[in-house]
């Protein structure tokens, strides 16, 4: 297997980049919304209101702001792999 083909294979389709892409904000708002959710039952619990929820609300945002950032520099480092290659297969 040609070291070419093997890289082709660790990108993901079309498809998936597209549908990564479009749910980035939803996952920033719905994972602070999840987390916020989990915050509020354990402060209901636990009698400490608002402790949890802003808590687990900034750690949902957080993890998933990291997520985000992260996704985009694998992204970016296959881009600049297939643009090195292609550079290389035209020399």
């Amino acid at each position: 297997m040609s070291d070419a083909s093997h890289h082709h294979s660790d990108r993901p389709t079309k498809l998936t980049e597209s549908l990564l892409q479009s749910t980035g904000g939803y996952e920033l708002v719905f994972s602070a919304l999840i987390m916020g959710f989990a915050g509020y039952g354990l402060d209901q619990w636990a009698g400490t209101a608002p402790v949890f929820v802003l808590a687990f609300s900034f750690a949902g945002f957080l993890g998933a702001a990291c997520l985000l950032y992260y996704r985009f520099k694998f992204q970016i480092r296959l881009l600049q792999e297939e643009t090195a290659n292609t550079q290389n297969a035209t020399r």
